[in-house]
């Protein structure tokens, strides 16, 4: 109530008060960092592999079958999509942000050199 009755008794004194909180706030605000693009690396690892001349079917069995077996044993793996189509393949892993992207790529990297692949199955691309 003390504050009400200043406040009315004395209009001058509340807008000076309210100016000098405003000038202060927007003082501070300056001075706050923000950064409005931070460097997030999302750890995210695409694989493209091609099996010229094979069913959608084969691929699922043959390549895409035993790249996500041995990728689902890579720790941190978030989620995993996998798309079959006519003579190639792709996947899509996304990790847990603790494990960064550079190690998520190179582990990957390592798993997909551990799979045998059919004869003129080829991996075409690895990148995050």
């Amino acid at each position: 109530m003390f504050l009400a009755n200043t406040s009315v008794k004395n209009p001058y004194l509340a807008v000076i008060v309210n100016l000098v909180i405003i000038i202060f706030g927007l003082l501070s605000l300056q001075s706050i960092p923000v950064n409005d693009s931070p460097n997030i690396d999302f750890p995210a690892v695409f694989i493209y592999a091609v099996y010229p001349g094979v069913s959608s079917e084969t691929i699922e069995t043959q390549l895409l079958k035993p790249l996500e077996d041995e990728l689902n044993t890579l720790p941190g793996v978030k989620m995993m999509n996998g798309y079959a189509n006519q003579g190639d393949a792709s996947i899509n892993i996304f990790f847990d942000l603790e494990v960064g992207g550079d190690k998520a790529f190179n582990a990957v990297k390592e798993a997909i050199s551990n799979v045998q692949l059919p004869l003129n199955a080829k991996i075409q691309s690895v990148s995050k």
